[in-house]
């Protein structure tokens, strides 16, 4: 047998294993009595358990890394209740890209669709994990001057409360915008006031 230009030789009866997946010689060999098969799963065998206890090794460590930034989460929440506060107040306002009206659902399945976007977007202004509670969520009627504007104007309003934020979201959807009718746009506006850590000076 020849395997990188080195030549050996064995009794008969001996046969090199290819590779199943590359197709290329191993440089291993086997006698020829049916036991390729078994060999070739045996390493296959071998390989999974290498694979599985890598991946064990790197769960425990997951778990323990998790379990030590859960400890740092509790000591700072803890620290966090500890300290004075004061109301602070952010208002965002973003314009989305202009969409084709054929996009829009039916007209009460649009409103619903615009309540669960509106308090989603409230949502996600909150820290992860805090608990709150919906203190209004309603249809948003914008005030409207004849001749003003001749697209459709329909809006979502949500306010939510946390332990320590308020949150406010309006969506305005601007429907079948001049000149052609054919799109409409979304206008999302936010309001959020939160409790912020004063410094022992400003108390």
């Amino acid at each position: 047998f020849e395997v990188d230009g080195y030549v050996f030789i064995a009794e008969s009866g001996y046969k090199q294993i290819i590779d199943p997946q590359t197709r290329e010689l191993m440089g291993r060999f086997i006698y020829d009595d049916g036991n390729e098969e078994h060999l070739q799963l045996r390493e296959r065998q071998v390989l999974l358990d290498k694979t599985i206890n890598q991946l064990k090794e790197q769960i425990d460590s997951l778990k323990l890394e998790m379990s030590r930034l859960q400890d740092d989460k509790d000591q700072v929440e803890n620290q966090l209740k500890e300290l004075p506060l004061k109301r602070h107040s952010d208002i965002s306002f973003s314009c989305l890209e202009p969409l084709p009206v054929h996009d829009l659902l039916p007209p009460e399945e649009e409103l619903r669709e615009l309540s669960s976007h509106c308090e989603t977007i409230a949502r996600e202004q909150l820290a992860s994990g805090s608990d709150y509670s919906v203190v209004q969520s309603g249809e948003f009627r914008r005030a409207h001057t004849p001749g003003e504007d001749p697209a459709v104007w329909i809006g979502w309003q949500v306010h939510i409360q946390s332990e320590r934020s308020h949150v406010g979201c309006i969506i305005f959807r601007r429907k079948y915008i001049p000149d052609m009718g054919q799109s409409f746009q979304d206008f999302i506006f936010i309001i959020q006031t939160y409790a912020e850590l004063t410094t022992k000076t400003e108390e």
